[in-house]
């Protein structure tokens, strides 16, 4: 497979992730923010928003919680705007147009025209919410017809592969602003139930969270949950055993199997989280251990990219 597929691809998938978390974030805060945050502590958690998208270089919590959602959502100059990564996620598609099934190509027109020709002051008057949960459906259906329609060859593996590794960025990112060392030591308190619900609900974690440990929501478990149940599909055990699936594939497909590094690099992420348990999590503190595991990501995104799209021709 050519370089610049690869790069395509991958980058195709990232995006729509990042579609589909931004307006997961925006849809539950939203609510979260309307029915449970006092006026007086709204600015603080539209700082938690911002920093959980890893924004805070181009958005401010002083703009309000409207400004700031319509921006991240509509504004095409807005770094990591849904718009913003459902046009660049366009973009990498039309340059595989040949690769991806007609099917694939029609849904993400689809979800690009209906973020792209909505309009703002009309969609946050009327149902926000759910605007925001027509995308969610929007990429999971894309997801969907991807999984059925396209060869599960080299291209497929460097779509899931760019998925789970945007998804458990996004996940280290949320949990290391919304659950800070004192927070996760924290003796549960009442009052944080919907806090603890709706960093679940950022991930649609909440009902497979309450499947396993009941609706009694402790931070220590939920946590535990999101980072190393290894059933769910959004924790981070389950996306990192996902990555390493396909890259043992693409390995054989290739013949690059020779990478040690990068399978190394897998190994030890997938070590990190499925030979954890909360002691080692805790152990000095949670904060490194979070960064730990976005530093692996992030080392692993780079030896992929020199591996299979930005290498050096011998």
């Amino acid at each position: 497979m050519l370089s610049r597929v690869a790069d395509s691809l991958y980058w195709m998938s990232r995006y729509l992730e990042r579609v589909e978390n931004t307006a997961r974030l925006i849809g539950v805060n939203h609510n979260y923010i309307l029915d449970s945050v006092p006026e007086e502590k709204r600015p603080k958690r539209l700082a938690e928003v911002i920093h959980s998208l890893d924004l805070e270089e181009t958005a401010s919590p002083d703009l309000g919680m409207e400004t700031l959602f319509k921006r991240l959502t509509f504004d095409m100059e807005e770094t990591g705007s849904i718009v913003q990564a459902i046009t660049f996620a366009r973009e990498n598609a039309r340059n595989v147009r040949e690769l991806i099934s007609s099917e694939m190509w029609t849904q993400i027109n689809r979800l690009y025209l209906s973020i792209t020709q909505a309009n703002p002051d009309e969609i946050w008057n009327d149902q926000p919410h759910t605007f925001y949960k027509d995308i969610i459906e929007g990429v999971y259906l894309f997801q969907g017809i991807t999984d059925g329609t396209m060869n599960h060859s080299q291209g497929w593996h460097f779509i899931q592969i760019a998925r789970y590794l945007e998804r458990l960025v996004a996940l280290t990112k949320l949990l290391e602003t919304l659950y800070p060392n004192d927070i996760v030591m924290a003796e549960v308190m009442p009052k944080h139930f919907f806090r603890h619900a709706a960093a679940l609900k950022s991930v649609s974690a909440f009902e497979g969270y309450c499947k396993v440990y009941t609706a009694d929501l402790q931070p220590q478990w939920v946590v535990e949950f999101l980072l190393f149940n290894k059933e769910f599909p959004r924790s981070a055990a389950f996306s990192v055993n996902q990555i390493q699936k396909s890259l043992n594939k693409l390995a054989d497909m290739t013949g690059k199997s020779s990478n040690h590094r990068l399978h190394q690099q897998a190994g030890q992420l997938f070590a990190t989280l499925h030979y954890s348990d909360m002691s080692d999590m805790l152990e000095p503190n949670f904060s490194d251990y979070l960064a730990s595991v976005k530093l692996k990501a992030y080392r692993l995104h780079d030896t992929i990219y020199k591996t299979y799209i930005d290498y050096g021709v011998e």
